[in-house]
């Protein structure tokens, strides 16, 4: 999912915000564990995370002042068993997968093109594209199937994957598992159309997620930005589309499809994060708005027994910010709130889950979570159990 921004929207320090988050400790489970890393250099943020089969992690990372990208392989217990340090062409990661073989997948930017890459379940780079137009073009996110196909979604000013509809527009592609382009579609208003994450259900469908200050539905257009959901079928043929909108700004930032194919987005309005159910045929059945939090959602993910987690940031009664992580189960009730912070400040960048009743969490810190805090900024990640 795509790590550029992170602007939660601040104000005046509201009591009532924090409502089910001034508790006990008692009240929030502690991680299985904790893991921070850092040098006195800065450190920057895992700003993507995906976990396979085996119980791994990968994690993408940019180190140092020259920010370097690095990607990383974690084992369940969060020690490193190997990592790669990316070329200087690489700009920006914001993606990363694994399919069932083990394999992992990164996306990005290289210059002002999108770039797309493949490594073995040792680290060995398998194939990489580099994607583009005349025009900037990035790569925000990335996702497998389970036939080993692998599709990237991005941000283009130019004719990506058809006609450009206005400024820019939001397009995705499928890839064999040799790298070979199947298809590409865009997608797009009169305005800027930016897609943030996505995903691939069971059926092997592909569901988008964004914001727009267009309109892509017949009378979506509102005053601030919107957010919107589409879902294309297997062969690249656009199903359907819908935008949503309050009076406040509204984005979609991330989405994740459950065993059954209904669809699960994470967004914020104004300063509430936000999570909503879609089914197959694009029906909200419910959206649930934390009014209770002061912040912005980041990440959803789902696991195999119908869990779903939702990870932000939330402005604390001390004005700094804190990690926060929900589980909901499909009817939309909150089955359990956890918090992770210091006396510094921490941001998520990433939530995924695996399938032995685990939730990791990425992100980065300026306190010690684990240990002392090495200079500046440190990266961290952290395990829970999904169970309550």
């Amino acid at each position: 999912m795509i790590t550029v921004k992170f602007g939660f929207q601040l104000g005046l320090f509201l009591g009532a915000a924090f409502l089910g988050l001034a508790c006990s400790a008692r009240a929030w489970d502690k991680p299985l564990w904790v893991r921070q890393f850092g040098t006195d250099a800065y450190e920057g943020e895992f700003s993507s995370l995906a976990t396979d089969s085996a119980g791994n992690i990968y994690i993408v990372r940019n180190i140092g002042i020259f920010q370097d990208w690095w990607v990383f392989k974690y084992n369940s217990d969060g020690h490193v068993l190997w990592k790669k340090q990316l070329g200087a062409n690489i700009s920006w990661i914001n993606g990363i997968g694994s399919d069932t073989s083990g394999n992992v997948y990164l996306a990005g930017l290289t210059g002002s093109d999108a770039w797309v890459a493949k490594y073995d379940t040792a680290g060995v780079l398998i194939w990489e594209r580099q994607l583009g137009t005349d025009e900037y073009d990035s790569a925000t996110d990335v996702a497998t199937d389970t036939a080993g196909n692998v599709y990237v979604t991005g941000l283009t000013d130019g004719s990506f994957g058809g006609p450009n509809y206005g400024l820019g527009d939001a397009w995705v592609l499928k890839c064999d598992y040799a790298g070979n382009v199947v298809w590409k579609q865009q997608l797009g208003s009169e305005g800027t159309d930016l897609s943030e994450g996505m995903a691939v259900d069971v059926f092997k469908n592909v569901y988008l997620v964004g914001r727009t200050d267009g309109a892509l539905v017949v009378g979506g257009d509102r005053p601030l930005e919107d957010a919107w959901i589409a879902k294309y079928a297997p062969t690249g043929r656009f199903l359907w589309k819908r935008q949503y909108g309050t009076a406040d700004y509204d984005e979609a930032l991330d989405v994740a499809a459950d065993p059954a194919g209904d669809v699960y987005v994470a967004g914020t309005s104004g300063v509430n994060p936000w999570l909503a159910k879609y089914n197959a045929a694009g029906r909200l059945q419910w959206q649930r708005r934390r009014l209770d939090l002061y912040g912005q959602a980041k990440g959803v993910a789902t696991d195999v027994a119908g869990g779903i987690y939702v990870t932000g940031g939330v402005l604390t009664e001390f004005r700094s910010y804190d990690v926060w992580l929900a589980k909901y189960d499909t009817a939309g009730r909150v089955q359990w709130n956890r918090r992770l912070g210091t006396e510094g400040e921490e941001y998520p960048s990433d939530v995924a889950t695996d399938d032995r009743g685990h939730v990791y969490l990425t992100g980065s810190t300026t306190g010690s979570l684990s240990g002392s805090n090495l200079g500046g900024t440190d990266a961290w990640m952290a395990k829970y159990f999904t169970r309550r």
